[in-house]
């Protein structure tokens, strides 16, 4: 982490002005309920990550970049999603209605 931290300083200096802040759960609600959401398993129905350990920091800018593959096909999580984050609801009532309940939980 120490050097995912130098490397962010050095970014940081580049700029003429930067501020940092931590938001609290409690003043940034939408965005803990998609954390929550995303981190939700349901069987059967889950998205594709694949993850990869490195035995060492890749921030080095002179190595090509590693990056994670997503597979981001329709998942049980999109119509709640859509509801979190645009309001958005199924123009079907029953779906809507079910979409709803489980929006509460996240």
């Amino acid at each position: 982490m120490a050097a995912y931290l130098a490397h962010a300083k050095r970014l940081l200096s580049q700029f003429e002005r930067a501020e940092v802040r931590q938001i609290g759960r409690e003043s940034n609600s939408h965005a803990d309920a998609l954390a929550s959401l995303a981190s939700a398993v349901e069987a059967g129905n889950k998205r594709t990550v694949e993850v990869e350990t490195l035995q060492e920091p890749n921030i080095d800018i002179q190595r090509p970049r590693q990056l994670m593959r997503l597979n981001l096909s329709l998942s049980w999580m999109d119509p709640i999603v859509a509801y979190l984050k645009d309001d958005q609801l199924p123009e079907d009532k029953f779906e809507a209605r079910k979409v709803r309940l489980k929006a509460t939980r996240f």
